[in-house]
This record gives C-alpha cells, sequence and structure tokens, in this order.
C-alpha cells in the first residue's frame, strides 16, 4: 500500500490516491483494489487529458473516463459515468450507473445499470438495478426499485416506486405508481395514479386513479378504489351530516358511484297501483294464414238416431222360395153334390202319333169328352 500526491495545471489543483495504482501525463488507472480519493479542489482518478476539478471518484475501474469539463460529480462503481464529458453535479453508484450521461446534470443513479442510456436528462433519480435504465432525455423522474421505469425515454415528471412500477412507460408523464407493478403496462398515458400490488396493471389511458384496483383496459379520467370481493363495507370521512340536494346518488352494479339528476327530479318509485278496468276490445285484426291441421281428436259418443226416413218404393218380387214339406192330410171333407158330366171336356195326354183336335190343349195332349174315357 503506497500513498502519493500527483500535481497538474495550476493551483489548487490536487489528488491524493491512496493504493496501488500508476500516474502517467495526467491519467491514473487504478488496478486491483485501488481507492482513488478527490479532494474538493482536486483532480479527478481515470479522468481525460482536460480533466474539470471537483470531481469525485470512488473505487472503480474506469468511472469518469471521458470527463473534460463538467464539474462536482461524484463516480463510484464499473464504468459510472463513463461517457460524461460536461455534464455537472451528478451521483452515479454501481456499475455502468449513468454509463452514457454526456450533459445531463444534477442527477442521481444508485444500483447496476441505473440510468444507463441517460444521455440529456436532468434532475432524475433512479435507485435500484437497471431503473430508468433506457432513459435519454427525460427529466425530473424518481425510479425507485429493481427495473422501475426501465423503459423510460423522454418521459418526464414520473415517479415510480417498487420492483417494476411504471416499467414499460416510454413518453407518459407525470405519472405516480407506487407498489410492485403499479402501472406496469403504461406507456403513454399522463396523470395517472396508481398505489398499492399492480395497482394500474391494465390501465392505458390517462387521468387515472387506481387504488388497490389494476383497473381497466381503455379507462381515462376514471377512479377505481378497492376490488371486488376484496373489500365489502366503505366508509368516508367528513361526509356525516351533510345533507345532498340536487342530485340522487346511486351505485350501478358495476360498483359506480355516480349522481343522477334525472332520478332526484322522479323521486323514489311509489307503491304498485290498483289494476285498472279493461280496456275496449280492439279492431279485429286481419285472419292469420291457415295454420297446420292439428291432431286428431278422439271420436265421440253415438249421437241420437234421427228420424224415420218416408217408405220407399216395393222392390222387385224375388224368386219363389224353396217348396215346403207336404203338410199332414187333412180331414176328409163333406161329400158335394153330384157333378154332371155331360158334355165336359178335358185334355189327356196324347199317345205317340196321336193328333190334337182342339187348340186348348197343350201339346201332347187331347181333348176327350168323360164318356170318351
Amino acid at each position: 500500500m503506497s500513498m502519493f500526491t500527483a500535481r497538474r495545471g495550476g493551483a489548487g489543483q490536487h489528488a491524493v490516491f491512496v493504493g496501488r495504482g500508476v500516474v502517467t501525463a495526467g491519467r491514473t488507472r487504478m488496478v486491483g483494489f485501488a481507492v482513488a480519493a478527490v479532494l474538493t479542489f482536486g483532480l479527478v482518478a481515470g479522468a481525460g487529458s482536460a480533466a474539470a476539478s471537483s470531481n469525485y471518484a470512488c473505487p472503480g475501474l474506469l468511472s469518469l473516463e471521458k470527463l473534460t469539463t463538467g464539474t462536482f460529480n461524484v463516480a463510484c462503481g464499473f464504468e459510472a459515468l463513463y461517457r460524461n464529458t460536461v455534464g455537472s453535479y451528478n451521483v452515479a453508484s454501481g456499475p455502468w450507473a449513468l454509463h452514457n450521461n454526456t450533459t445531463g446534470s444534477e442527477n442521481v443513479a444508485s444500483g447496476s445499470g441505473a440510468l444507463y442510456s441517460n444521455l440529456e436528462g436532468s434532475y432524475n433519480v433512479a435507485s435500484g438495478t437497471d431503473a430508468l435504465d433506457s432513459n435519454t432525455r427525460g427529466n425530473d423522474n424518481v425510479a425507485s426499485g429493481p427495473y422501475a421505469l426501465i423503459n423510460n425515454t423522454e418521459g418526464s415528471f414520473n415517479v415510480a416506486s417498487g420492483p417494476w412500477a411504471l416499467e414499460s412507460n416510454k413518453t407518459g408523464s407525470y405519472n405516480v405508481a407506487s407498489g410492485r407493478g403499479a402501472l406496469v403496462n403504461n406507456t403513454e398515458g399522463s396523470f395517472n395514479v396508481a398505489l398499492g400490488f399492480e395497482a394500474g396493471e391494465y390501465t392505458r389511458g390517462s387521468g387515472n386513479i387506481d387504488i388497490s384496483n389494476k383497473g381497466v383496459y381503455g379507462d381515462s379520467g376514471t377512479t377505481r378504489i378497492g376490488s371486488e370481493g376484496a373489500q365489502t363495507w366503505t366508509f368516508v370521512s367528513g361526509i356525516y351530516p351533510t345533507a345532498l340536494t340536487g342530485c340522487f346518488v346511486q351505485v350501478t352494479p358495476g360498483g359506480q358511484l355516480g349522481c343522477n339528476k334525472n332520478a332526484a327530479a322522479e323521486g323514489p318509485q311509489g307503491k304498485e297501483g290498483k289494476e285498472g278496468r279493461e280496456g275496449k276490445p280492439g279492431a279485429e285484426g286481419k285472419e292469420g294464414p291457415e295454420g297446420k291441421p292439428g291432431a286428431e281428436g278422439k271420436e265421440g259418443p253415438e249421437g241420437k238416431p234421427g228420424a224415420e226416413g218416408k217408405e220407399g218404393k216395393p222392390g222387385a218380387e224375388g224368386e219363389p222360395g224353396a217348396e215346403g214339406k207336404e203338410g199332414p192330410q187333412g180331414k176328409e171333407g163333406k161329400e158335394g153334390p153330384p157333378v154332371s158330366t155331360k158334355g165336359l171336356k178335358i185334355c189327356v195326354q196324347q199317345k205317340a202319333g196321336g193328333v190334337i183336335k182342339l187348340p186348348p190343349c197343350k201339346k201332347g195332349f187331347a181333348e176327350k169328352t168323360v164318356a170318351e174315357l
């Protein structure tokens, strides 16, 4: 371990180095473990050929490597404030903190890669790994927590507290996000406030207030407090016993609280009235199209017999029926008066070869008198 004093330039520029190292032509490079303590009136360690005064370099290889005219800077960590040339009043603590800063001033970067890409942005505070990592020209931002405002480029006047708070923000300004992942997906929205774990996670618009609520995509100018199912009671101080006039306060099923002026004018809904009289029947409408035939109904009861019809004309005579059995022989009748056979003629069957004398007899019969028999 050694201690030596280097003198450069005019009066009042002194640097004190403790540790192992070399000094060559106004450029100091610390090797291994080294401590470069520069007095407020001394020459900075690791500075370029035109190094300015009043800068302080803590242990950290290549800290303030490109410094030219910047003043009152403090750099602690590997390549902290590496490219800074004219920026002043900056504090960089951690590897690559404020690595690319050139003209930005009055920034505080604490953590690996904090404010790494900053070029011209000023009045920023970044605490945590890669906090405000991509910031280039944004001003007056506060990022506390790993990756807070990591993608911010030109957004200004933002406050992000918690890991990944305002992680996706690029150009949005005047936002306040407190809590892990608060406003994590906001990119361009401004004037938002999100408080709580992942509060405003879905919020993209502007002018929103999300307290313990993830918000809704497309919200703008909306206030959401609490989450459905998590909070079931609401108390607001300073209201009771103030009477509300001029509007009717209502709460929608979605939890929206608001003032309905029309509802106030109408008053509360009254009891249901009695049923009115039946109105006159309206005009008969046009006959509709014939419907489909319904199912066949059950057979009805047999009707009463109708009146007897008129007697019809007699039908044609039928064929004679079969000859009936011979009845019993009747009693012998009384003997009738004697019959004279004089002149009585009868027809008897004519024998073959006979001649019919008179026409009244049928063919094969001949007229005979009783006497001729």
